[in-house]
């Protein structure tokens, strides 16, 4: 009883009727069996449906109240709810009702019913793919029913009929729609082929009707006889409707009589008169013709009114609309179109009752320009009927323009272009997007099948083999970390008397976690050690000398541990005998520092100018906590109570946040300026020599910069077009290698021109060009950031701006390794004195030419068109656009031969587009839309009506024809089909997993067996390359001969994993000679093939089944370094062997590299120094492109989000006055949300350019700063001298001592500095004469506080900069009032002695 308790409580008062009066009944209807009540209540509500649904709506939910949810009964009822639903618009409410009976309901006919229901719905609602899914599926299930119809008793298949109607009704009132006449009246003839059509009055009503609106008219009549055809139809629904009480059928008569009334011109009003017998029962007062349909309209409005259709109350609206813009009076057409958009806003709330009193409510006008009805079709779709929005949008131009509101007429005029875009365009697109995700979930469902397969077996193959996996897992991965740690000891580097504080600093800590111990340690061999700790002595090998000794705290080690610090300790000792000669290596090292500084004084102005960037980067991340507090306080308030306490204190927020935001845009304007939109047609040459002027930055590279001259004039912003193709050049540049080549030209199509920047750099992977191409913000921390974004964002502008730029588009190609060719494309322009030209010659000289020049002529007219209504120059507009349909009536004519199909601008009895379109002549149809739709406007503009319908419809029709989609079923049916392929490739799969589960297991075992062997091996060889490497005597000291010996000593153990017959190591000495060591019989080939490797620098393995070739490579700064290669001849190729070999050869490099390369340690450290130096240009020039890389994303941010505190402070000004507070505070709530995600994403992109930290730490002279600071200072500041040394950046130290000097100095007197150490800090602090108070000096380095000069702010960034790379250990900046003035101190880290 809940539910009529609901309805009663809605406020339909038929209902309540209902109820009382079912109080009075005879008790006996409620005493019935449950199947009889069950059956008289659907009953009743069968009968009502068509005549009073709330009644209807009543009855359905007794049927429910007495029925289980799975009953035939109550899937009945919730079809017959779901229709009520239907008529009053809430189509959400209904979808629901007909899917729970597709869920719940075994019935097939109900369920069969409701597949019809959601086609309507959907209809309605322009979901084309839903429309054909649901249509698709009612066809597939009347075939099944139609099969077993011989079971089916005489109600069901009286119920089957009857659907099978209303399916042929619903399917010949879509096509009508979608303008796919024959489809549309293939199936009214179906229907009209039913026999016992005339015995269901319902659906005998809807033929009837639907041949009135004009489906199944004889189409090879006259138009007026087909008007007469379709009144006449009409009549005969009325009068059966009224002989049968269907009130919404008689209704829906009267309004499209109404409407064929409106359409009709006057002979066809005349020919309707004197053939008296068809308006006889719809004028029985003989009112005046001109009048009738407004009282057609509004006794139909009141039986709409009456049943609840407000669907049909809005159409009524829309009409009544029609017919005072007919008689000029707008101010009257304007308050229905009111209405109907009111009754649209109340079906939304209906649907979605969250959205009440949001913001976007349809409205006439709107002055922000908002087109409400896309963001409904994408937010709630189910309140939305596009078709119908269009028509009101329609009409509400109309209504404008006859005012001279031509703003608002325009505005209208372009949310109804738009509906009518998204309803065909947009709609087609996403019909085929969504059979793509419906065809990939089904493949998403076999591969998560595979997955969960795949998990499965993984999941068995874990448990059959835990212990034996885990226990060689265990050791194999010891044994790994300990080649690890050797290898890291081995290229331990410093002077003997710092090597063994570096082993036990980073070596140690390792060795204990890896080994389980504690208290292990590396002592010189002169210390004491204890008796009572575990001692190893490191011996060199071959001789008694202890060098050192690893000692463990722990006496009472396991035998496993013992054996591992065994392995350990010859690596230690190797380091130790071969690091004899690193001191004076170091002192030779800081000689070339020097030198090497020359280099970092070119890249301190950049470091410097890339730290006042990274300053307002910092304001920017400073705004962010204030936001989110104007967001949590917004997100408070309420209009019940007025807050004004909160109200303050937002304000104060948006205050604060809008100086943060001034700041940024005076660096915004100061460094760039303002970025307008000046649309013009311009040569690209004249930017392609702009761009081969700085050629310069190429060359430098040692890039080859190539711009190919073009005679190409695009239609665009010529600055902004400029920036991009500089943005993309010097991305190129960029990652393009020196010796590269990086080429900038374009290409002219038919209607646009293509922009490229082609290189030949490092390319992208197909990950990189994919996210690039999807997703609005790309990583910038892998390749490039806004500057892309950028170039997306003018191009997605352009598109936005007309329709003109749809042919606008920015994409990438690319390979990686081999380059990327980054492009966008660009409408062509048209020269003045082209278009000039073109007015002056005569239509008879212009035919002449081609079809192709036919056409582009026809083109540029309809560019004119568009032009010339821009300028409000209207009838210079339809000049132009009959020029342009002249010239494709001319291609027509020279291509058919048919001077009948000419069309016109305006020639209601002549020939249109359409029959062209359906007969497949081929021409430029978009072109043709476009000339309708500037015809439309210019004729709307100068009030001619007749002109205006006449193009209005054309290009209505031709749109909904050009834009038609035909193949959604065919596609959907296939969609269903493949469904059985994938189960059968399903089971296929199943039984593939479970034949290699038990081979993988089999396997496995085997693998895992042999895999610890193969370590035991590994281990084994090691232990003697490290025992061969070591030098015992440096005087005697002989290359070749410990190569070769390292060769002898593991050439058994690598023959006991493969049979080999050679084995050879080649190294590269520093000096170029290249040194050979050999196993067994000359190989010549073996030879050849090692010698070409080392000469190519190759860091693969290579082989030719019988020689392996192993490249000994090494990690660097500079990359992998070659330093030579080993060779193996095989006898017998073995499994498994070339993985050992691997790690073999890895410890061999290392080894090689820690003791025989280090001897030539002064050339190698001379090549870092070059090499250092190199890396300092590459990071100067780095900073200079992180710089305007910083420029453009601070500039992006400032346009992005600049606009919202002012609208939020505007809102809450309104607060005390506004008359709907609650829309005001809603409006400001979803500012601010948006507003919040926007800069946090923006400012995270703008914080992620600043790039790594740019101190570069050293220790420095307390006493040279001081002298620093002498020079600027003046002569009677006091300065103290100290020994003292500061860990910093030496050149931003000496900015900051300069920024707080010449600050100080400009409005006070600097008195002293003096310097001092202060718990492991030095502290700098500066006396002026500067007279504050503290809550001043308090925020003296706060931005705001520095709006004219940023000194102060970029004292407190240096100090930043410094405490995030000391791990904020303290590094400060402070002022405090002390007697005598103000001192400002800062403190940086003291080096320790």
């Amino acid at each position: 009883m809940w539910q009529i308790v609901k309805n009663i409580r809605k406020g339909h008062i038929g209902t309540l009727m209902i109820v009382l009066i079912s109080m009075f009944l005879p008790v006996k209807n409620f005493a019935k069996p449950l199947r009889e009540q069950t059956e008289y209540f659907l009953d009743k509500a069968y009968s009502y449906i068509a005549v009073n649904i709330d009644s209807a709506e009543y009855y359905a939910d007794m049927v429910c109240s007495i029925n289980r949810p799975q009953s035939a009964p109550f899937s009945k009822a919730k079809n017959i709810k779901a229709k009520v639903e239907f008529s009053r618009m809430h189509y959400l409410h209904s979808a629901n009702q007909y899917l729970a009976v597709i869920e719940n309901s075994k019935n097939q006919l109900d369920v069969l019913e409701a597949e019809v229901g959601l086609m309507k719905v959907y209809q309605r609602t322009s979901d084309n793919i839903s429309f054909y899914h649901y249509r698709n599926s009612a066809l597939k299930r009347m075939q099944s029913i139609q099969d077993e119809s011989d079971k089916m008793d005489e109600t069901d298949l009286n119920a089957f009929q009857t659907i099978l109607r209303d399916f042929r009704s619903v399917s010949a009132l879509y096509f009508y729609e979608l303008e796919q006449i024959n489809q549309s009246d293939r199936e009214y003839e179906k229907l009209m082929a039913d026999p016992e059509l005339r015995y269901d009055v319902p659906a005998f009503l809807m033929s009837l009707y639907l041949k009135g609106l004009g489906i199944g008219v004889d189409r090879t009549a006259l138009p007026a006889e087909q008007m007469m055809e379709r009144a006449r139809s009409l009549d005969d629904c009325l009068r059966y409707a009224e002989r049968r009480g269907n009130q919404r059928l008689q209704a829906m008569s009267l309004r499209a009589t109404a409407a064929l009334l409106i359409e009709a011109d006057a002979e066809e009003i005349n020919l309707l008169i004197d053939t008296g017998d068809i308006l006889e029962n719809v004028n029985k007062s003989q009112i005046q013709i001109d009048l009738l349909p407004v009282q057609l309209l509004s006794r139909a409005m009141q039986i709409f009114a009456a049943n609840g259709c407000i669907y049909d109350m809005i159409e009524c609206h829309r009409l009544l609309a029609s017919v005072y813009i007919l008689q000029d009076k707008y101010e009257d057409a304007l308050k229905d179109l009111e209405q109907s958009l009111s009754l649209f806003n109340d079906v939304r709330t209906a649907n979605y009752p969250d959205t009440k009193n949001d913001s976007l409510q349809l409205q006439l006008y709107r002055d922000d320009y908002l087109n409400v009805e896309e963001l409904w079709i994408d937010e709630t779709p189910y309140a939305t009927v596009p078709e119908s929005m269009s028509s009101i949008r329609e009409q509400i131009s109309l209504a404008y323009s006859g005012l001279g509101d031509k703003v608002a007429s325009d505005y209208n005029r372009n949310v109804y272009i738009e509906l009518q875009k998204t309803i065909r365009l947009d709609r087609r697109y996403e019909a085929r997007n969504e059979l793509l995700k419906r065809s990939n979930r089904q493949l998403s469902l076999v591969i998560v099948i595979l997955i969960a397969l795949s998990l499965t077996t993984v999941y068995v193959y874990r448990k059959i083999t835990a212990k034996l996996k885990l226990k060689n897992k265990e050791y194999a991965e010891r044994l790994i970390k300990i080649y690890n740690l050797c290898t890291e000891i081995l290229n331990i580097s410093s002077g003997n008397k710092e090597i063994i504080d570096n082993l036990n600093s980073e070596i140690i800590p390792q060795a204990e976690e890896l080994i389980g111990t504690k208290g292990l340690s590396i002592i010189q061999d002169n210390a004491v050690v204890e008796t009572s700790a575990y001692v190893i002595p490191l011996v060199v090998s071959g001789t008694d000398k202890i060098v050192a000794y690893m000692v463990a705290d722990n006496e009472h080690l396991q035998k496993e541990q013992k054996i591992l610090l065994n392995i350990i300790a010859p690596y230690i000792t190797s380091v130790l005998v071969n690091l004899g000669e690193y001191e004076w290596q170091q002192e030779y090292y800081n000689e070339i520092v020097e030198q090497h500084n020359i280099y970092t004084n070119k890249a301190d102005n950049n470091k410097c100018e890339n730290l006042k960037r990274k300053t307002y980067c910092s304001v920017v991340a400073e705004s962010l906590p204030y936001i989110d507090r104007m967001k949590a306080e917004i997100m408070r308030l309420s209009s019940d109570s007025l807050n004004e306490e909160r109200i303050r204190y937002i304000s104060e927020l948006v205050e604060r946040i809008n100086g943060y935001n001034n700041l940024l845009t005076n660096w915004v304007q100061m460094r760039q300026g303002m970025v307008t939109l000046s649309i013009e047609s311009f040569a690209l040459q004249d930017l392609f020599h702009i761009v081969s002027g700085s050629s310069a930055s190429f060359r430098n590279k040692g890039i080859k910069l190539i711009v190919p001259p073009t005679d190409a004039v695009v239609r665009a912003d010529k600055s902004l077009t400029l920036f991009m193709i500089n943005t993309l050049a010097e991305n190129a540049r960029k990652f393009t290698e020196p010796g590269g080549e990086v080429t900038v030209s374009a290409q002219q199509y038919d209607e646009y021109v293509e922009i490229s920047v082609s290189d030949t750099g490092i390319g992208l992977t197909e990950e990189d060009v994919r996210t690039i191409r999807e997703t609005k913000i790309y990583n910038s921390s892998k390749k490039n950031g806004f500057g892309l974004i950028n170039c997306k964002g003018i191009i997605d502008k352009y598109r936005k701006t007309d329709h003109l730029f749809d042919v606008c588009s920015f994409d990438v190609e690319s390979t990686l390794g081999k380059g990327s060719r980054f492009f966008f494309r660009l409408p062509k322009g048209v020269k003045r004195i082209l278009s000039v030209l073109l007015m002056l010659l005569p239509c008879s000289a212009a035919f002449s030419a081609s079809t192709d020049s036919l056409l582009n002529k026809a083109y540029l007219y309809a560019e004119q068109a568009y032009m010339m209504n821009i300028e409000s120059c209207y009838e210079e507009a339809l000049l132009y656009a009959d020029s342009a349909l002249a010239c494709l009536n001319m291609d027509y004519i020279s291509n058919t031969g048919d001077s009948l199909g000419y069309i016109y601008m305006y020639g209601k009895d002549y020939a249109d587009e359409t029959v062209w379109l359906e007969s497949g002549f081929a021409t430029d149809y978009e072109t043709l839309l476009w000339i309708r739709n500037e015809v439309a406007i210019s004729a709307l503009a100068l009030g001619d009506w007749e002109l205006y319908n006449y193009n209005n419809n054309l290009y209505l029709k031709q749109f909904k024809l050009y834009y038609a989609e035909h193949n959604i079923e065919q596609d959907s049916l296939r969609l269903q089909r493949n469904n059985s392929t994938l189960s059968l490739l399903l089971v296929l799969i199943v039984l593939l997993f479970v034949v290699l589960l038990v081979s993988g297991f089999l396997l496995h075992v085997k693998y895992l067996i042999r895999y610890r062997s193969d370590m035991q091996q590994v281990l084994s060889v090691m232990d003697k390359i490290s025992e061969s490497a070591t030098v015992q005597n440096q005087q005697e000291f002989n290359v070749r001969e410990v190569i070769q010996k390292v060769v002898n000593n593991i050439v058994y153990d690598i023959d006991q994993m493969v049979p080999i017959r050679n084995l050879s190591v080649i190294i590269k000495g520093t000096n170029g000679v290249e040194i050979a060591a050999n196993y067994g019989n000359a190989n010549i080939v073996l030879d050849k093939l090692m010698e070409t490797v080392l000469q190519q620098g190759q860091t693969e393995q290579n082989n030719d089944n019988t020689n392996y070739l192993f490249p000994l490579t090494v990690n660097t700064i500079n990359g992998l370094e070659v330093l030579g290669v080993m060779g193996i001849s095989i006898k017998k190729d073995t499994s498994g062997w070339q993985e050992q070999m691997v790690l073999i050869v890895q410890y061999l490099a290392a080894t090689l590299r820690s003791t025989i390369l280090r001897f030539e340690l002064v050339a190698r450290n001379i090549e870092q120094i070059q090499e250092e130096s190199e890396r300092i240009k590459y990071e100067d020039n780095q900073l200079h492109v992180r710089n305007l890389v910083l420029d453009n994303s601070l500039s992006t941010l400032k346009h992005e989000t600049v606009y919202y505190p002012n609208r939020i402070k505007h809102l809450l000004s309104l607060q005390q006055t506004s008359v709907n507070r609650e829309a005001d505070i809603n409006e400001m709530q979803e500012l601010v949300s948006y507003y919040r995600d926007i800069y946090a994403i923006l400012s995270h992109n703008v914080i992620s350019q600043t790039g790594d930290n740019i101190v570069n730490r050293k220790n420095i002279e307390v006493n040279d700063i001081i002298e620093y600071a002498q020079k600027i200072a003046k002569k009677d500041t006091v300065f103290n001298n100290t020994a003292h040394l500061v860990m910093a950046d030496e050149t931003l130290l000496r900015y900051l001592v300069k920024l707080l000097i010449d600050r100080i100095s400009e409005y006070s007197e600097l008195l002293s500095v003096t310097v001092k150490e202060e718990y492991g800090f030095v502290k700098f602090a500066m006396l002026s004469s500067m007279n504050s108070d503290q809550k001043t000096l308090d925020t003296l380095f706060h931005p705001l506080n520095n709006k004219d000069n940023m000194a102060y702010v970029l004292c407190r960034q240096i100090i930043r900069e410094h405490d995030d790379m000391f791990n904020h250990i303290g590094c400060r900046i402070n002022a405090e009032t002390v007697p005598g003035g103000t001192l400002i101190w800062f403190t940086l880290p003291a080096v320790m002695e």
